[in-house]
């Protein structure tokens, strides 16, 4: 995990999946949410915060037993730069295509670089490069858990009790755009 604390906003992102789990400007309350009952486990997605999705969004309907969202937010980035911009703190993060990663379901080619900046604001910006010889095609987001005072749309109380890792009384301090 790397955690930053800049004159202007504080952060912390975990490697397994470029995942931004903290941010508050900075004298601010925190922004995102997490949910107590993520489990910080190899291989296991995080609940909350920003999870980044990639190259799928959603189930990938060629195979919905693939991890939703797609392999991003599971595999292990590098942090290839960390530096100061003004009072902005410039992290970025970088993927590339492995051997596993093609004999997947997206066998391309590519190169991946998360550049997360902490500030007054947070800011997200994926840039995704084909290395490979033919054309690609693919998705991606930024699946942001807002930390709310009152409750906006969320799973609501079934789906809450329906997810093993998130908390059956947790949809009331979060929202998810």
């Amino acid at each position: 995990m790397v955690r930053v604390d800049g004159a202007a906003g504080a952060a912390e992102v975990y490697l397994q999946g470029a995942h931004v789990t903290g941010y508050a400007p900075a004298g601010q309350p925190p922004v995102l949410w997490m949910s107590a009952f993520s489990e910080y486990a190899a291989g296991r997605p995080l609940r909350g915060g920003v999870p980044l999705c990639f190259p799928w969004f959603g189930p990938l309907a060629e195979d919905p037993t693939l991890p939703a969202h797609g392999f991003a937010r599971l595999a292990d980035w590098q942090l290839a730069e960390a530096h100061e911009c003004g009072d902005d703190i410039v992290l970025v993060f970088r993927l590339t295509d492995t051997e596993q990663t093609r004999s997947s379901a997206w066998p391309h080619r590519f190169e991946a670089d998360y550049t997360v900046t902490v500030g007054a604001r947070l800011g997200l910006s994926l840039r995704v490069r084909n290395v490979g010889a033919g054309p690609v095609s693919f998705a991606e987001g930024f699946h942001t858990y807002l930390s709310v005072p009152r409750v906006l749309w969320n799973p609501w109380t079934e789906k809450a009790a329906a997810m093993p890792d998130f908390g059956d009384a947790e949809w009331t301090g979060m929202l998810c755009v």
